[in-house]
Formats: C-alpha cells, structure tokens, sequence
C-alpha cells in the first residue's frame, strides 16, 4: 500500500495522521510519502523508515502535490488522503477488502459527527447554480435540495454504492490505474480535481464505490486559506465545465446567481443585517470573470 499525504500549513494534522498509519494493523507492506507543498511551515524529517517526505519549491495545489508523490509509488495500492484525517487501526484494511479490484473507492466522510454527502453527481450548470444560491442554503439537509445540487441519494450510509464521483477525503484505487488515466489534472489548484480524475476513470469504465461500511473523521479547511476558498472554487467549476461541456451556460448561470444574493444581501442589510452586498456582488462577478 503506498499513501500519499498533501502537507501544507501547520503539520499538526499531517502528523497525527501518520502515527495512526503507521499503526494499522493487516498491512502487509505500507509506504507513506508526505508531499510537503512548498509549505510556510514544513513538514518534519521522517522518523520510521516507513515514511517518505517529499518537498516541493513551489506551491502547485493539492492534485499537483499528489502527482508528485504519487511518482514515488511503489505498491499496487494508492491511497490518497487529505491531512486532516482521523482513522481506525482497521481502516485502510478495511476499505482495501471492500474495493474492487479495478476501482476507486471511498470511505464515508463523517464531520462534527455528522455523515458528509460524499457520493456526488456529476456537476451541470444548474447543479452548480443552485448550490450558489445563499438563500437556498438553508435547506441543505432536505433531500429534493441536495438532489437539487447533485447529491446522489441513492448512497445510502452504511452500505457500497455505485456513484459518479467521490469528495476526494480519501481515496483508493491501483496505481497502474491513476497512471494509466495521467492522475489529476493540474490546471485546478483546488477543487474539483478529484471530479474531473473520476470522469477520466468514468471514460475508461473503472467504477466509484462509495463504501460507507468503513468511516474516517474527516476535520476539513486544515490547509486552505478561508478568504480564498470561494474564488478557487468558482476558478475550478468554470474549468471543469470548460473541459466537459457547459461552460458558457455555467458562467452565466453563475452570473445570474450573483445578482440573487445581490439582490437577498441588499434586503437583509435592509432589515439590519450585517451585510455586504456590494462588496460581495464585486468580489462574486470579478472571480466569474477570472
């Protein structure tokens, strides 16, 4: 099993993970390669044999990070993880006795205790559109609004099932395979890489498994930078809708979506809310633009 762990920020995260690695049991054979992102604060020496740390001069973005690792890779098995992860002794022994031998698969992601809708739809212009609308956001645990933003509600938790893609918490899948479809495309420095890798293995008929009989405790944000994560998010959903189709409608779907929250942000400051919708409608129109 060879995994690949992105660092950047405090190594707090990237740390904890790897002691419990380095103690799951039913392991035959693990390497961890840590790619160390060009990050401000750096990730230590290694201090187990086991344990590889790669440094970068420069900060490419987690799917870049994970190409770089990933070329380090020496088992059948890869594993890619966020940092922030929290895992059981039998965790990965677990997902890798639950994956298809030609797949990629997918533990489920819990947050502050609560089950992460991890298996996705693949995007669309009103998929997108709508998860943008501020208003809308309230209703996020009722299940026609999370149809609505392309969550599959057929992945029932507890249960393996079949999706289009996978949030990239964690996933596992044979190395040949992330070789064979050129791993993530490094044009998104964050976001959506691991939608346009599984719409790559899609092509190719290797399928997504959402097994949700094996949990990990997902933290989340541990290496993003909070006042840049929405303009890196709409960066990457214009480029993946330019790669697959729909680019033209996205923009202006998303456009549409800016003068909505606009338009909701100037009647709640109105009504006394600490808002900023001008400000907000500048910043949401000038990251659409690029």
């Amino acid at each position: 099993m060879s995994i690949v762990i992105p660092h950047y920020g405090d190594p707090k995260h990237a740390l904890s993970l790897v002691n419990q690695l380095l103690g799951q049991r039913g392991l035959d054979a693990m390497e961890i390669i840590v790619v160390d992102d060009a990050s401000p604060i750096a990730f230590p020496e290694a201090v187990d044999q086991r344990v590889t740390v790669v440094r970068r001069t420069s900060n490419g973005g987690f799917g870049s990070a994970v190409n770089h690792g990933a070329a380090y890779a020496t088992h059948p098995w890869l594993l890619i993880m966020n940092s922030d992860v929290l895992v059981e002794p039998a965790t990965v022994r677990n997902l890798l006795d639950a994956t298809p031998v030609r797949a990629l698969s997918g533990p489920a992601v819990r947050t502050a205790g609560r089950i992460e809708a991890t298996g996705r739809l693949f995007p669309s212009a009103g998929r997108i559109a709508l998860a943008r609308v501020h208003v809308l956001q309230r209703f996020h645990s009722r299940p026609r609004y999370l149809k609505a933003i392309g969550v599959d509600l057929s992945a029932v938790p507890g249960q393996s099932s079949h999706v289009d893609w996978l949030a990239g918490v964690v996933m596992l899948l044979p190395t040949e395979v992330f070789r064979e479809v050129g791993g993530f495309d490094t044009s998104f420095f964050m976001y959506c890489e691991e939608t346009d890798l599984q719409r790559r293995l899609a092509d190719l008929g290797v399928p997504r498994v959402l097994v949700g009989s094996v949990e990990v405790e997902h933290a989340g944000g541990a290496s993003s930078a909070p006042d840049r994560t929405q303009s890196w998010l709409t960066s990457s959903q214009l480029r993946y809708a330019e790669k697959w189709g729909g680019h033209r409608r996205t923009r202006a779907a998303m456009r549409g979506v800016a003068l909505v929250n606009f338009a909701t942000g100037a009647l709640r400051r109105v009504a006394g809310r600490p808002t900023r919708p001008l400000a907000d409608l500048r910043r949401e129109l000038r990251d659409i633009s690029g």
